[in-house]
């Protein structure tokens, strides 16, 4: 009986333990935490001024969970593990749809399901199943239903102080009230692509019944990847670039950087994980601990979020590695990657809002970007609002408008509000400390007007160089070119030495971190690595 009693007590022990390790906030699991929820994504305004009528609301989200982007990446042995294989039950259908000049005139009613299964082993894709990589899954799907349904919660109503859109009707049919007042925009991505239409399906649900057509034509506003700046891209702007560098030679980043607690953190990634880099960890271990998949011992200690498990440990430093050069120099990096997702919302939403004294003044009522966490991370940064942790799964920011006649708190008779992932961060903004929820809407847009234009200049400055042959100038003999040459060659010759010793398999980067922009895909190329920091040129984590 003891020996039962024992064990039994053994067990539930087990039991409250798991029950207790709860999984990272950076998950996003529906209910853990409890705040995410559709009903706390957007909280209601608290003491909104009695005049008050919400004329806009500009929405960014981070898509919801998925599969990993770049698995060969992640720690030794992890390409062979359980964890590396991925099915997946969510799929994109697609359409034709010509155009009015078209040829192909037939009407069909064929949809095309992309079923990512065309290869017979021993042949398989990166992902080892039915997924590819960085594919939105299932909890993906529920997590952006979600956020659908708060939006629709705090929008879709008939208080017009507080909803953008009467409950009767609004749907996206042709001639409804939300049909032309909205704008859908996102990069070409499945799982960015995905997740914004989820959300509007759940945020204006459409059947023919309520639509009165069978089916409702809806633009999606997209770019070529490689050129979207909806994500930190120094192919179309390279001077993120320099400002990377610029940051990340401050003595705060190097301290950080060359701490005993980065040692000894560096020495785990070598020794334990087999030379797994700063940039791709985070991916490695999200992925692995948000969907229940096995994780290397030294990682696998995680109980809760900020605890001191080495799991914590290493995705605290590779958050923070980011975070610095997003917000060192005064947020240069963060503001002019983000100055052209920032000038979208401020020509359609925020400046039209100044001179809008209600709702149908205006065009678009409501503009929805369905991005990345570095599209959610460094707009924050630039806004100067960002409390430099990691963007969850499916985090979501919105920034009201409000018109305020008669108060003497609003110059502009206009206000607005910043609500991310549940928390109101308005009085965060420069200039508005202490105002509380709303401030004035001419502060914001006094200070995105500074930085936000798609016109930014993203041209290299460099260092400044005299004119050759100037007094000032650096002149350098034949011999001095000679040793330079020298000393260069054999430099590259032990650095090309410590590169090809330091990889682990094939062509993956191993111990060098991605500094440079890559081949298109979430966390760039898999060449042109250097330890040490992690980059921000990439879409997601």
């Amino acid at each position: 009986m003891a020996y039962l009693m024992n064990k039994y007590s053994t067990y539930l022990l087990i039991l409250l333990i798991t029950s207790l390790n709860a999984l990272p906030y950076y998950c996003s699991e529906p209910g853990v935490p409890s705040s995410f929820s559709n009903s706390t994504r957007v909280p209601a305004p608290v003491n909104l001024p009695s005049t008050a009528q919400l004329l806009t609301v500009s929405a960014v989200i981070r898509h919801g969970a998925r599969t990993p982007y770049e698995p060969s990446y992640c720690w030794k042995g992890y390409l062979d593990s359980d964890a590396a294989k991925w099915d997946c039950d969510t799929s994109m259908v697609m359409s034709i749809t010509p155009t009015a000049s078209s040829t192909y005139s037939r009407e069909s009613n064929l949809l095309f399901k992309k079923v990512y299964d065309g290869l017979t082993p021993p042949l398989t894709n990166e992902l080892q199943g039915t997924c590819h990589v960085g594919q939105l899954i299932s909890t993906g799907v529920t997590q952006e239903t979600i956020n659908g349904e708060a939006l629709r919660r705090a929008y879709v109503g008939d208080d017009d102080s507080v909803n953008l859109f009467p409950s009767s009707g609004s749907n996206l049919g042709p001639g409804g009230p939300v049909s032309g007042r909205v704008v859908f925009r996102g990069d070409d991505q499945q799982r960015t692509l995905m997740s914004g239409q989820i959300l509007v399906e759940a945020l204006f649900p459409t059947t023919e019944s309520s639509s009165g057509v069978e089916n409702v034509l809806v633009d999606w506003h997209t770019a070529d990847y490689d050129a979207d700046p909806i994500y930190p891209n120094s192919k179309v702007c390279p001077r993120l670039k320099e400002l990377q560098d610029a940051a990340v030679s401050t003595p705060e980043f190097q301290a950080f950087n060359n701490s005993a607690e980065a040692q000894e953190l560096e020495k785990v990634m070598l020794d334990d994980l087999g030379g797994a880099d700063w940039r791709h960890i985070l991916d490695c271990q999200m992925t692995s601990i948000c969907t229940g998949r096995p994780l290397p011992s030294v990682l696998d200690d995680f109980v809760e979020d900020d605890d001191e498990s080495m799991f914590s440990r290493i995705y605290s430093h590779a958050s923070d590695q980011l975070g610095k050069v997003y917000t060192l120099n005064s947020n240069a990096y963060a503001k002019l990657a983000m100055a052209p997702v920032l000038s979208d919302i401020l020509t359609s939403t925020l400046l039209p809002s100044l001179s809008a004294t209600k709702r149908d003044d205006l065009d678009t009522l409501l503009h929805v970007t369905s991005g990345h966490d570095t599209t959610v991370m460094p707009l924050l940064a630039a806004l100067g609002v960002w409390d430099g942790k990691w963007a969850p799964y499916a985090s979501l920011v919105v920034m009201e408008t409000y018109y305020i006649p008669n108060n003497d708190d609003f110059k502009s008779n206009r206000g607005f509000r910043i609500v991310y992932n549940g928390d109101v961060l308005t009085d965060k903004m420069e200039g508005c400390e202490g105002a509380g929820e709303i401030c004035d809407l001419q502060v914001l847009v006094d200070y995105l007007s500074e930085f936000a234009t798609n016109d930014r200049d993203c041209e290299l400055k460099g260092p400044e160089v005299k004119p050759e042959g100037s007094k000032e100038g650096m002149q350098i003999s034949t011999s001095g070119w000679l040793i330079i040459l020298f000393f260069t060659t054999a430099a590259s010759t032990v650095i090309t030495a410590f590169f090809v010793s330091g990889r682990i398999g094939g062509d993956k980067g191993g111990n060098f971190l991605k500094l440079e922009d890559g081949d298109g895909t979430e966390g760039g190329g898999r060449n042109g690595h250097m330890r040490n920091y992690a980059s921000n040129d990439d879409d997601d984590v």
